[in-house]
């Protein structure tokens, strides 16, 4: 990347940032997919039992599953929009959706209706934990959308635009 960039080849850097974020979100995938097969495996190291517990735990690994290639995309990305002169805005992009999004979005959907914070209402739909991890699935998601959307538009408008 940084040899594309400095010789200013604004074709190489999207082709190899492209490239990066396809084996970014392509390597998360597949581990993604091992830790859905691994769950009885991983739930058994970590000393997960009673049947609550352990339907709870099988679930959360299944979302965490779902969010790892965006987590991928995510991290490349981010690392991506530095190699361009962009970090402020990867930085800004994960304030936004994490602070300002993810967070009220997961009191929402984590507390029933009637819980409040600071005598103002913040739960909805009493989903717990599972709540949580949606929104931050949902965050992930946004982010590493934002994130590449980004940088192939830096990447297409030239390396110093």
């Amino acid at each position: 990347m940084g040899e594309a960039y400095g010789a200013k080849d604004p074709r190489k850097v999207q082709a190899i940032g492209i490239g990066a974020l396809i084996m970014g979100g392509l390597i998360m995938a597949v581990y993604g997919l091992g830790m859905v097969l691994l769950r009885p495996l991983l739930m058994a190291t970590y000393g997960v039992s009673g049947t609550e517990t352990a339907a709870l735990a099988s679930t959360l690994l299944i979302f965490a599953a779902v969010w790892a290639p965006f987590d991928g995309v995510q991290v490349v990305a981010a690392y991506l929009l530095r190699s361009v002169n962009r970090a402020a805005w990867a930085s800004w992009s994960v304030f936004i959706v994490y602070w300002l999004f993810c967070l009220p979005f997961a009191l929402a959907l984590a507390f029933p209706a009637g819980f409040r914070i600071f005598g103002i209402p913040a739960g909805f739909f009493g989903l717990g934990a599972i709540g949580i991890w949606i929104s931050l699935a949902t965050g992930l998601v946004l982010v590493s959308l934002a994130m590449a959307w980004k940088f192939r538009q830096a990447a297409q408008a030239g390396v110093d635009a």
